[in-house]
């Protein structure tokens, strides 16, 4: 059931009182071995293996007194195998991305930059790239566009943390440095949002888009 450890250099008795069931009797028997991974460090990607040898001592009763009860004799031997045994380690990334507002307004103008900033961490060692999709202009807009739900449009953009370089998937940003293999994403990367506001204001209304962080790694 899992519990009792075969640590590395000692012996496990299958005569114990504890593991005597699993034998079930008969000439033979089948000992599950369990296997899991004991806390360590997050490592790269790839794929790890080990051989481990498993030395198997037997004793077994050939005969027995007239009573049944003693043994009077015994085959004993040693068989040596040898287990492969082999963990993959894929890349993969985490993303916190908490969504953005510009808040409420009347004019356009009036709407002001928000900075805010997305989190990712990826695999150990793992290399990668942020952007963003384009949301509902579609790619080769010259903006992002919000729209209402009455039909009107709103365009904005998404900038680099400077403020000047449109953030998009033509744009990425390579990861300041390498993944930490982190449950939680530990690395920021902030990005600064904008009104086009050199647009006629548009009606009334409350104006949404959706678009989606795209972590290449």
């Amino acid at each position: 059931s899992g519990t009792t450890p075969f640590t590395q250099g000692s012996t496990v008795n299958y005569m114990s009182g504890s593991l005597l069931a699993v034998q079930g009797g008969g000439s033979s028997f089948t000992t599950p071995l369990f296997a899991r991974l004991t806390a360590a460090p997050n490592v790269a990607a790839g794929t790890y293996s080990d051989t481990l040898t498993v030395q198997w001592d037997y004793s077994v009763c050939n005969g027995v007194n007239v009573l049944g009860v003693v043994c009077t004799g015994y085959d004993s031997g040693k068989v040596v195998v040898t287990l492969q045994v082999t963990l993959v380690v894929g890349n993969d990334c985490k993303i916190t991305a908490p969504d953005l507002s510009f808040g409420s307004a009347a004019l356009v103008t009036q709407f002001g930059p928000v900075t805010s900033a997305v989190q990712i961490d990826c695999t150990r060692d793992a290399v990668y790239r942020i952007g963003f999709t384009p949301g509902g202009a579609g790619t080769g807009a010259a903006w992002r566009q919000m729209t209402s739900g009455a039909g009107a449009t709103l365009q904005y953009q998404i900038y680099h943390a400077d403020g000047v370089t449109v953030w998009n998937e033509a744009n990425p940003l390579t990861g300041a440095s390498p993944g930490t293999g982190s449950l939680t994403p530990v690395r920021t990367y902030p990005y600064v949002a904008r009104i086009n506001q050199a647009q006629v204001t548009p009606t009334a209304g409350s104006y949404q888009d959706t678009v989606s962080v795209v972590v290449t790694f």
